[in-house]
């Protein structure tokens, strides 16, 4: 009896360490297809997202387990890290870029002989670029740069400063992207080189390639449990700089969400039909009457004069200028019921914003209905302003990829609390970026797409920060040693963002929490 031949996809079930990375999860929304139309491995993603292996590739390079489980890992990393955000148009020497750095990544996760013979076995140590997404021979995660062994390759003398750029991709912090690309570039202009065979999906964009980009709108599920994992992967002893392939600030704009002036005066447009007609003010003359020092001829003045008085002041009728909105103002119906009672002071104030297309008369109702004046209405808002006492706190800002969607209504929400705010927001991602409270408002955004929480530390303790609020979805990496010391000296606050979010990074470093509700609701 022929025993009949172990799919892929068990196999890959056995590879995975038990308990550490939450597959079952992940295969639940990953399906695996044996499929010899892609060269080594790709991810499709798509609603239901699939992973592409070709059986005949596992068989030649990724025969034992540990192989193929750094084959499967290295294109999830493809997807998680989502090289082509930061790359819109990735080049083959940003693919071999990408690659150097998630081999190194990967090693320093499973610095095992066995599972890093996938790499070492592949590429070969005499040629170059090749050398470089490999780890040197008897390589241990905790060598430091000097004892890094280096290959053949980058033994002669020509090869210095690409040779000290390896030790520090497998014996330092680890090499960035942009340190990388640049010394390849350099390097490419003296001498030319050709590409080897890179593993995973380095296609074209197009049919839920993972180089499409959009990947949380594309295929949210297999994001969703990416990030689960994430949180539970081991430790490396040495791990790389950030969470992040690039260390290169990308500027965009990000505009703040709309008031809710904004918003109420669109639908009393729409409701009042003053589309088209009420953007162009209407002026008309109104006859008022007014005190005025100079004389004038009138009944009082004469009576006055008449008893032998000197009037001071003198009435009079003046013409002035209105501009009044055309179209039809609208009823506004106001619900004061119990259930809104901590927004109607808030709701007072929205409607008193737009009085201009507002009819006078404004009708409170709950289980009945009251008609007051917006004069009335103004009365119940208090004016006084709040100004806050003490050190106005520092804003660390989460700009990084997960985040993405909901920059604009974050702006808005620290600009809706600026008296308490320092004048400098600081945007963080694998750097932190400096802006004030006008490029916020303009929409000024610097970001790497990936997320430390190193650069925030780091960041705090060569400006002294003392008190800080951290908005993020909290998936910031570990603090180390060091940055885990500046938090004990700061008082921090963490505002996490709506959706998927998680506390286990900063729950160690946090005084205060709080969770945002919903960053497009109208208070």
């Amino acid at each position: 009896m022929i025993a009949a031949r172990e799919s892929i996809s068990d196999r890959i079930f056995s590879t995975f360490p038990s308990g550490h990375y939450c597959l079952p999860a992940l295969m639940r929304v990953l399906d695996v297809v044996e499929s010899t139309a892609v060269e080594t491995a790709c991810v499709q993603c798509t609603a239901r997202p699939r992973m592409f292996i070709n059986p005949k590739f596992v068989e030649e390079h990724a025969g034992t387990p540990e192989k193929l489980l750094m084959l499967v890992l290295h294109e999830l990393h493809h997807v998680m890290l989502g090289h082509t955000r930061l790359f819109p148009r990735v080049t083959q020497l940003d693919n071999l870029v990408f690659d150097a750095v998630i081999n190194a990544m990967l090693c320093r996760m499973l610095p095992g002989i066995q599972y890093t013979a996938m790499f070492r076995d592949y590429y070969d140590e005499a040629a170059f670029p090749a050398c470089f997404l490999r780890p040197p021979v008897d390589w241990q995660p905790t060598d430091t740069p000097a004892n890094v062994r280096l290959p053949r390759a980058l033994q002669g003398t020509d090869m210095r400063g690409l040779a000290a750029l390896y030790r520090e991709l497998y014996g330092g912090r680890g090499a960035t992207y942009d340190e990388l690309r640049s010394a390849f570039s350099s390097f490419a202009t003296i001498v030319p080189f050709s590409l080897p065979q890179l593993l995973g999906d380095h296609g074209p964009e197009g049919d839920g390639s993972s180089s499409d980009g959009a990947l949380e709108h594309r295929s949210p599920l297999l994001i969703e449990e990416l990030r689960r994992i994430t949180e539970v992967w081991p430790t490396p002893p040495n791990p790389t700089k950030g969470r992040s392939l690039s260390e290169l600030l990308r500027d965009s704009v990000k505009k703040p969400a709309r008031s809710n002036r904004s918003r109420l005066v669109e639908l009393l447009r729409a409701v009042g039909a003053l589309e088209g007609v009420g953007r162009i003010p209407h002026v008309h003359r109104d006859v008022i009457g007014v005190v005025s020092p100079i004389p004038q001829s009138d009944r009082r003045t004469l009576v006055q004069r008449a008893l032998g008085a000197r009037p001071m002041l003198f009435h009079r009728e003046v013409n002035v200028r209105r501009v009044r909105m055309q179209g039809t103002k609208v009823h506004i119906y106001l619900d004061v019921s119990g259930s809104v009672r901590n927004m109607t002071g808030a709701l007072y104030g929205a409607v008193l914003a737009c009085q201009e297309f507002v009819h006078p008369v404004v009708h409170l109702f709950s289980t009945k209905v009251a008609d007051v004046t917006l004069a009335a209405l103004r009365r119940e808002v208090n004016v006084r302003r709040v100004r806050m006492q003490g050190t106005k706190v520092h804003i660390y800002l989460d700009v990084s990829g997960s985040v993405r969607n909901m920059t604009g209504a974050l702006y808005g929400a620290v600009l809706a609390c600026q008296e308490f705010v320092h004048p400098t927001v600081h945007l963080f991602s694998t750097k932190v970026a400096d802006v004030t409270l006008a490029a916020l408002r303009r929409g000024v955004c610097k970001s790497t797409d990936g997320t430390s929480i190193e650069c925030v530390a780091q960041h705090m303790r060569d400006n002294g920060v003392k008190r800080a609020a951290i908005i993020t979805d909290g998936f910031v990496g570990h603090a180390g040693i060091d940055s885990a010391n500046v938090f004990k000296t700061v008082t921090v606050g963490v505002a996490l963002t709506p959706g998927w979010s998680t506390r286990t990074n900063l729950e160690a470093h946090a005084d205060h929490w709080i969770e945002l509700g919903d960053l497009n609701s109208c208070t």
